[in-house]
């Protein structure tokens, strides 16, 4: 086999192929094995998706990650200046303000696109969101800053 063919056969060894639903799927391009690597798994009729896989799209992670970022703003607020509530808003109440507000969008994008496809996952994903939210507003709450 001369170099360029050899190039030409590693270049084409994966190639992507979109499926109807806009999930990405690797394949194999080699005619001797019909082995399909897939993040998906058949289940009798319709496609299923794990949690695992789901929480790593980004409309999934980025508001509990959002969340996370505004309970450290707020634990570390009440760790360097105490629970005491001012009386003008600092920086970091903005800031948590924007954070927080900002995950509804992407909240809505998630549970838009996924709820339909796959409603026990993304109900999973949209706990966890909620989860993350509370406990984010939780400390707010609690010293009634």
């Amino acid at each position: 086999m001369a170099p360029a063919e050899a190039l030409d056969d590693a270049s084409h060894f994966w190639r992507r192929q979109f499926v109807p639903d806009q999930a990405m799927h690797l394949t194999r391009s080699t005619p001797a094995s019909d082995h399909v690597l897939d993040w998906r798994q058949r289940d009798s009729g319709g496609w299923r998706v794990d949690f695992s896989e789901m929480i790593k799209r980004p409309s999934a992670f980025l508001p509990v990650a959002m969340s996370f970022a505004a309970l450290a703003m707020v634990l570390g607020h009440v760790v360097m200046f105490g629970a005491v509530r001012e009386a003008d808003e600092g920086t970091a109440a903005h800031v948590f303000q924007l954070l927080m507000v900002a995950e509804v969008p992407i909240v809505a994008f998630f549970a838009i696109k996924w709820l339909p496809r796959f409603p026990r996952q993304t109900l999973q994903v949209l706990a966890v969101q909620a989860a993350a939210a509370i406990a984010a507003l939780a400390p707010v709450f609690y010293f009634n800053l």
